[in-house]
């Protein structure tokens, strides 16, 4: 019995660390979800993807620049991120951030988000001073968004 378990609880570890490796190309995605990232950044290099909570997400560099492209597994394009300096945030959203809400936590990374039907949106990941994390969305304005599509 007991074995019964360990060798289950290895077959079990391994299904689940398959599902997060990175995988290179575009080869074994499925065709829909290819063409899809093929039209929308042709011109990429260093594709990789993994699954992530039933979402495909594509890395990969477009220029100089690192993104991830998210899509179902049907091939349904959600989002596309892309590394940003706060700086580059709206004035609002620069303004929230340093307002005394979150004056005491620790400005991390900055994502601008292209969402379909060209809707633009900002993810910032700030940290308290004991690690915990907390990701914002603002709006294209720098309004903060407390509900995410």
């Amino acid at each position: 019995m007991y074995r019964a378990v360990i060798i289950m609880s290895i077959m079990l570890s391994a299904l689940y660390c398959s599902a997060q490796i990175n995988r290179k190309g575009l080869g074994n995605l499925p065709p829909k979800l290819r063409e899809s990232f093929e039209r929308q950044h042709g011109k990429s290099s260093e594709v990789s993807w993994t699954i992530l909570n039933r979402i495909i997400v594509v890395s990969f560099k477009e220029g100089d620049i690192y993104k991830e492209a998210f899509y179902t597994p049907e091939g349904e394009w959600k989002r596309t991120e892309t590394p940003l300096d706060i700086e580059k945030l709206p004035a609002p959203a620069i303004a929230k951030l340093n307002s005394d809400e979150f004056k005491a936590w620790h400005k991390g990374s900055a994502y601008l988000m292209e969402l379909p039907g060209k809707k633009i949106r900002y993810k910032v990941y700030i940290y308290s001073a004991d690690w915990n994390e907390l990701e914002i969305i603002f709006n294209d304005k720098g309004q903060r968004l407390t509900e995410f599509p």
